[in-house]
């Protein structure tokens, strides 16, 4: 086994690791999202909605960057550490937001619009940092084994699986 072959089976093991612990934060987000908001279903679509956004961006971002960069793989332990760091502070900003949360609801109960406004905006204030490093992962490691000779292709389709 060639070794860039046997670094991608190493490098889908840790993905795998990284997608299940972005799982697990999303997850926990929406638990204690759910004691901020009150409702579930606001909850559910302020985490999904900053999960999914904060991928696209980080992806779209760290793609550009992961085509400029000579250490992609350096570069993508550096977010790995960053997500650690983000997830970390997330407890104390979900405090932060308990604390305000109802006194923020009820200057907006009028305006259901500007109240899901704020309610994702400081959803993703809080999660969205730690979602766009995320994001950033397939794109860096993909970039490292096309400069090891596997093609783009290949190496996105096979850690976009096992990621998935």
């Amino acid at each position: 086994m060639s070794h860039a072959r046997r670094s991608l089976w190493i490098a889908s093991g840790l993905f795998i690791v990284s997608g299940l612990t972005a799982l697990t934060y999303e997850t926990i987000w929406f638990k204690r999202l759910g004691h901020v908001w009150g409702s579930s279903s606001q909850a559910m679509a302020c985490v999904v909605a900053t999960f999914l956004c904060g991928l696209g961006l980080g992806a779209w971002w760290f793609g550009r960057i992961a085509d400029r960069s000579s250490k992609p793989l350096a570069l993508y332990g550096w977010c790995e550490l960053g997500i650690a760091g983000a997830a970390l502070l997330v407890p104390f900003e979900i405090g932060w937001l308990l604390e305000r949360a109802a006194g923020l609801s009820v200057s907006l109960a009028g305006s259901p619009w500007a109240q899901t406004a704020l309610r994702f905006s400081l959803t993703f204030a809080a999660i969205g940092p730690a979602c766009v490093l995320m994001g950033a992962t397939l794109p860096l490691l993909t970039r490292e084994f096309a400069t090891r000779g596997l093609s783009v292709g290949a190496s996105a389709a096979w850690l976009y699986a096992f990621n998935t």
